[in-house]
């Protein structure tokens, strides 16, 4: 997928482009937080490439992974 249209060089296979375009902005799904919440406030000019679902983002290797492969919480 081609992300140049809003400002990105070409999404890495197994992502894809995300762009608020003035609107509620939702984070990205991770290990952490698998399941995001739409923020209240318009965000503008925000673009980034999202993991393809079913996939998340690992934050500590930066990759898409599944969430069963996610690493283990220690407590």
């Amino acid at each position: 997928m081609n992300c140049n249209s809003i400002g990105l060089e070409e999404c890495p296979e197994g992502t894809h482009a995300y762009t608020t375009n003035c609107r509620p902005m939702t984070p990205e799904a991770t290990c952490d937080e698998p399941n995001p919440v739409m923020g209240k406030y318009d965000v503008c000019d925000y673009s980034s490439c999202y993991c393809d679902h079913p996939t998340v983002r690992d934050t500590a290797s930066n990759m898409c992974v599944k969430q069963e492969e996610c690493p283990k919480k220690s407590y």
